[in-house]
């Protein structure tokens, strides 16, 4: 199985947008985490306790009316909601299978505090009835609003037909999330990471006074729904690899063989436009040896040899000082890095 995603991580999507003399593609590439897990991890339970134990409710209600959350009803819906995003993050890597124990009510301390750890017997109850290597929780779980408002000008036509300016309020809700995790390494009775972190999304509403403006806003429910899905969403980045999509530039034109290997290009055929690029790359054309030189790179890259694009891109800036190259050599170089890192994260 681990050999099977090994061989994914060379896989690429390409979408390609053609602009003038260089055309665009997109690659499909598996992004490390930004934390190494325990290689045993293989299957990992998801759970919350971000819901106040019977000794912490009168805490978690008085610290929402201070703090200025969204409430206390909103709160444990939204803990869901962060969960979900945690578990839509780890069902998209090639990394982890993932399950959520049914009928679990683990509690905490309903704030943005951390209660104490779970224990580690029921930890290990949770762990193997659920068949996993470890369990991560939702501890922490709290929510902030702020709603502010500025004045924009825009144009507007009149009755006589002329373009006019209007005041227009714009009003913006920010929903700040703060969520904090504990994963539970039960064979080793480890915590192998635990992490508070805040995250935020801005809503936007317009209208000719603050009150249609604010009337425009998304309701807060869905707002701190999708804010707190967001920042479950991150957390998944933290902890496994992901697949981002990168963007990159090659050249199309300069003579008729560059034109036709940019057709291939276009329709999937890298090899036959890299045989075209490589004989061209030592073409006394000065224009045409290094547009090639630099295609090379990217199609190797393409390829999934970032070792070989790294040489051509590296040939392409030291023969001709391509600055474009340059950069792209320095892409390579942290490609690289990310590579032997993912490598290590899914062995």
């Amino acid at each position: 199985m681990k050999r099977n995603i090994l061989q994914a991580l060379s896989f690429v999507i390409i979408l390609l947008v053609f602009q003038g003399c260089k055309s665009s593609l997109q690659i499909s590439v598996l992004q490390p985490a930004e934390i190494n897990l325990p290689p045993h991890f293989e299957k990992l339970a998801v759970a919350h306790r971000h819901k106040a134990s019977q000794e912490n409710i009168l805490t978690s209600i008085l610290d929402g009316i201070l703090s200025g959350g969204v409430g206390l009803l909103t709160d444990k819906e939204a803990g869901q909601s962060c969960l979900g995003g945690l578990k839509n993050a780890l069902l998209k890597t090639p990394r982890y299978v993932i399950s959520e124990p049914a009928g679990l009510d683990l509690r905490g301390t309903g704030t943005g505090v951390f209660a104490s750890p779970l224990e580690w017997q029921q930890i290990e109850s949770i762990c193997v009835k659920e068949g996993a290597d470890a369990l991560i929780v939702l501890e922490v779980f709290d929510t902030k609003s702020a709603l502010s408002f500025k004045t924009v000008i825009k144009k507007v036509k009149n009755k006589d037909g002329e373009m006019v300016d209007v005041p227009e309020q714009v009003a913006t809700l920010r929903m700040n999330v703060t969520s904090g995790w504990r994963i539970y390494d039960y064979k080793n009775r480890m915590i192998v990471d635990e992490f508070r972190g805040t995250s935020f999304l801005d809503f936007s509403g317009r209208g000719t006074t603050t009150q249609l403006a604010t009337a425009a806003l998304i309701n807060g429910r869905d707002a701190v729904n999708r804010a707190a899905f967001n920042a479950g969403n991150i957390y998944g980045y933290r902890i496994a690899p992901q697949w981002i999509q990168v963007t990159r530039e090659y050249y199309t034109k300069g003579s008729p063989s560059l034109k036709r290997a940019g057709r291939m290009a276009k329709t999937g055929d890298w090899k036959g436009a890299a045989e075209v690029w490589e004989k061209y790359s030592a073409s006394v054309d000065k224009k045409i040896s290094m547009r090639s030189t630099f295609n090379m790179a990217i199609a190797h890259e393409v390829k999934g040899d970032l070792d070989e694009a790294l040489i051509w891109a590296r040939k392409c800036y030291k023969d001709w000082g391509n600055r474009k190259a340059l950069n792209y050599s320095r892409i390579l170089q942290n490609r690289i890095i990310a590579r032997d890192r993912v490598e290590e994260q899914m062995r």
